[in-house]
């Protein structure tokens, strides 16, 4: 994308998903209907991304983008990416499984050792 003064003109668009058609390449749109992270990127000449927010037709998604320079190091353009957040709810939800799952295993372990020591050393430990 690129900056048009009071738009965002999009050049080049790709998809994931190759049945889905490139329906914004070319369009113009008022910066008024994007967040504020594409015009920090091109006046900082700095990446970032934004929070999880909510789109209405794609769900939960996150934001990155970055400034693109010329050869004299002058910003001309924008490179975009959206990416959907379920894949990060997916992966947090197997990260606390396999938390919960060491945790369980570790507390079997160490009442199992503390049993053992207690009955082969005829030591009270309550």
């Amino acid at each position: 994308m690129v900056d048009s003064g009071s738009t965002y003109k999009c050049i080049a668009e790709g998809y994931i998903d190759i049945s889905e058609d490139p329906k914004d390449l070319g369009n113009t749109d008022s910066k008024e209907e994007y967040i504020s992270e594409p015009e920090e990127a091109l006046t900082s000449g700095t990446a970032n991304d934004t929070a999880v927010y909510q789109d209405d037709d794609y769900g939960d998604l996150i934001s990155g983008f970055a400034p693109i320079f010329d050869s004299h190091n002058q910003i001309v353009g924008l490179v975009g990416l959206d990416l959907g957040a379920d894949i990060i709810h997916e992966n947090t939800y197997n990260f606390l499984r396999v938390l919960i799952l060491i945790m369980v295993l570790s507390c079997a372990i160490s009442c199992k050792r503390k049993f053992h020591f207690a009955f082969f050393s005829k030591i009270d430990i309550f």
